[in-house]
């Protein structure tokens, strides 16, 4: 966890193989989590990918997806197999702002996530803070254009929503903060 905690509730994991899968999915469906049938539209990457979902409460359900091998931009056409995912992961303990309990997990480095959220340019993925700006720029470039994504990016921060929507995660923004 790179930021503060936003509420989330969906879970994306990366797997090297099918055997991974496997032993996942018995985890899965013992606390009551279903393999669904989705449409690979609803999210910005795709490839090959198994998603779960458990309803917590009437209507309300939470998910897991599950990337097998690698993970594909939709947008870019850019591959992030899970060897480099696992290149640019680091141990860490994870704790959400509701229950106290941690949990130790294997996440990407602050820049790979960046890279992942450029590449796919949605505005609840460009929130976080750059460490290394040239592996950033580096790595986008060899699987898109970078000026490209940039742009985007800068669109979005720039726009008149971008504040209001981050003042909707982290609470009032002061002009001087933004």
């Amino acid at each position: 966890m790179h930021t503060l905690p936003r509420f989330s509730v969906d879970c994306d994991i990366v797997i090297k193989d099918k055997k991974e899968l496997k032993k996942i999915k018995e985890v899965l469906k013992k606390i009551g989590y279903q393999k669904i049938e989705e449409s690979k539209k609803s999210t910005p990457y795709h490839g090959t990918f198994v998603r779960y979902e458990k309803e917590i409460e009437k209507g309300f359900k939470v998910s897991m997806d599950i990337f097998i091998e690698k993970v594909l931009d939709r947008q870019t056409g850019a591959v992030l197999d899970a060897k480099w995912i696992f290149e640019n992961a680091i141990d860490q303990d994870l704790k959400g702002k509701t229950f106290q309990e941690k949990l130790k997990a294997k996440v990407t480095t602050r820049d790979a996530l960046i890279i992942m959220k450029l590449l796919s340019c949605r505005e609840t993925d460009i929130r976080d803070e750059v460490k290394d700006l040239s592996f950033i720029k580096n790595e986008i470039n060899k699987k898109a254009n970078f000026a490209k994504q940039y742009e985007k990016l800068k669109n979005k921060v720039l726009s008149k929503d971008f504040k209001n929507n981050l003042q909707g995660v982290f609470g009032f923004l002061p002009e001087q903060t933004f």
